[in-house]
């Protein structure tokens, strides 16, 4: 009987901290550190919720500049032709002092 009484609490105790175990893998599966996987998960779609807004906010933008160069390019390009009209007109203006002065 002496083998029984040590066996048996030893015994009890092992199943009893294996049991233990078991039971805390359980509980903390899913869990990294402290936060829950159902934390974590919320955080990183919240993140990724931000991210697509900000880049919808920069696709926006990038358009509206887009637009404002192709204007400037426009507005560019009629200075410039008029800028060559004039200078023109200023050739012609000159060649006709030139031939009215002695």
């Amino acid at each position: 009987m002496n083998g029984w009484s040590i066996g048996v609490p030893v015994a009890v105790a092992f199943v009893t901290a294996f049991g233990a175990y078991l039971a805390s893998v359980r509980r903390l599966s899913g869990k990294i550190g402290t936060s829950e996987a159902s934390d974590l998960w919320e955080e990183s779609a919240d993140i990724r919720k931000d991210y697509r807004a900000q880049l919808l906010m920069e696709q926006q933008r990038t358009a509206k500049l887009e637009q404002r160069v192709d204007k400037l390019e426009d507005l560019n390009n009629l200075l410039t032709l008029d800028n060559r009209d004039l200078r023109t007109q200023l050739n012609e203006c000159q060649r006709a002092l030139a031939r009215v002065s002695p």
